[in-house]
Order: C-alpha cells, then sequence, then structure tokens
C-alpha cells in the first residue's frame, strides 16, 4: 500500500505544474496552470488606447528602491500571504480576480475567471510554503506636511525621473489624467494620491500610493516637478 502511495505521487508530479511539496501538504493545489499563469501575468491587454498589465503596478519580487516605485505588492511569495485570510479578500484567487476586473478592465466573464484561477497557481509555485505578513497599509495621512511646499530646482529633477519611471507610463498612456502642464494645487495632488478626502468634500478614497509605498520626500520631489512643469507648458 505504501508503495502505491509513492508511486502515484510520483507520477502526478510529472503531469502537474511545479508547486513546494511542503506547501503542498499545508493546502491543496489550487485549480488552474501555474505554466498558464506565468504567460498571463507577462501579457498585455489593450483596450483602445489603455494598456493593461500586471507590471505596471507590481514587482515580481520588492527591489532596492532606486527610480522605480509600484503602488502594489510584490509577487513572489505572495499566495501565503495573511491578508488575503484576514482581510477583504479570503483567497489570492479572489484578489487576482477582482484585479483583473477592477484594474485591467477585462470582462467578468468565464475566460477571466480562468485565467484568474492559472495566475493563482502560478503565484502559488512560487511562493514559500509559510505564511507571510500582510502587506502594511498605514492608512491616510491626518494633515497634510509641511515639506510638499517645498520647491526648488533640485527638487524638480529628482522629480521629473520619478515621475517618469513610476508615474508617467498610466499618465501619458491615455488611461487616467495626463498631469504635465495641469492647474493642480500642490494639497490635491496630496490629496488625491494619499486617500484623504479632497479639499471641498468630505469623501475618502483608497490610496493610489500608501505611505509605506511612496515616502513623503519623494512625493515632494513629483509635486516639485508638476508645479514646475504647469509654469513650463
Amino acid at each position: 500500500m505504501f508503495c502505491c502511495l509513492v508511486l502515484l505521487f510520483l507520477v502526478n508530479s510529472l503531469f502537474s505544474d511545479p508547486f513546494d511539496s511542503t506547501a503542498f501538504l499545508l493546502t491543496p493545489l489550487p485549480e488552474g496552470s501555474a505554466s498558464l499563469g506565468k504567460i498571463q501575468v507577462q501579457r498585455t491587454f489593450y483596450r483602445g488606447s489603455k494598456r493593461f498589465e500586471c507590471g505596471k503596478c507590481h514587482a515580481r519580487s520588492e527591489p532596492p528602491y532606486q527610480r522605480r516605485r509600484y503602488p502594489g505588492p510584490p509577487l513572489f511569495d505572495s499566495y501565503y500571504r495573511s491578508s488575503f485570510a484576514n482581510q477583504k479578500f479570503q483567497q489570492a484567487k479572489d484578489a487576482v480576480l477582482h484585479c483583473m476586473l477592477q484594474y485591467q478592465n477585462l470582462p467578468d466573464d468565464e475566460v477571466t475567471k480562468r485565467d484568474s484561477l492559472n495566475v493563482s497557481a502560478w503565484l502559488r509555485s512560487v511562493s514559500s510554503p509559510k505564511t507571510t505578513a500582510p502587506w502594511p497599509y498605514l492608512g491616510p495621512p491626518k494633515k497634510i506636511p509641511d515639506g510638499i511646499f517645498s520647491d526648488d530646482e533640485h527638487l524638480s529633477i529628482e522629480g521629473q525621473v520619478l515621475y517618469q519611471n513610476s508615474c508617467q507610463d498610466c499618465h501619458e498612456s491615455q488611461q487616467s489624467l495626463n498631469l504635465l502642464g495641469k492647474s493642480l494645487s500642490r494639497e490635491d495632488i496630496y490629496r488625491r494620491l494619499r486617500g484623504m478626502p479632497g479639499l471641498w468634500q468630505n469623501n475618502q478614497k483608497k490610496a493610489i500610493y500608501d505611505l509605506s509605498r511612496l515616502s513623503d520626500q519623494d512625493l515632494t520631489t513629483i509635486i516639485s516637478f508638476l508645479m514646475h512643469s504647469q509654469r513650463k507648458l
């Protein structure tokens, strides 16, 4: 009997997607194909002039911050992230489907649901078999920091590099508002990005970049660059 079980396990591993055997002991193998999910993560979707892909918001692993800032948490080791169990989404596949529908603007049909299962299976294949801490969300700041009113040429140059690498991909592809040359106040940019209530209304929105993903110091350089663009364009 024991030999049969060992043989069954070895044969099954030949025809299934790669997974960590220790993780397999923790939870059943999810539906979907990890190999197809890997392809799905690398795909680019076009809706008219708008472009959608996982890599626009998520890094594979958290890189040392240099030029690029990602609004979403890294994908590696995300399958067992405890936020899926403790917060809005019970499983990784639920979060993946939500992202596909809300951020990638894919249709709510069987194809998208199948693709979300494949991506979930791939996330499991690149995650260590242990529960990782939920990604920190610090919430909106209580007040606007005085630092955002700093303004000099050095800050603007730094902000231009950061804007071009972290913001321009969305704002220059007509997926969102083109910010260059727009008459926007420093306060309004900060409030919108941090999810704070607006200047004239009390509705609070989810932060595009939380404080844990983009520091006030970096945001100050971006705001300084945008202020300079208003004067030049």
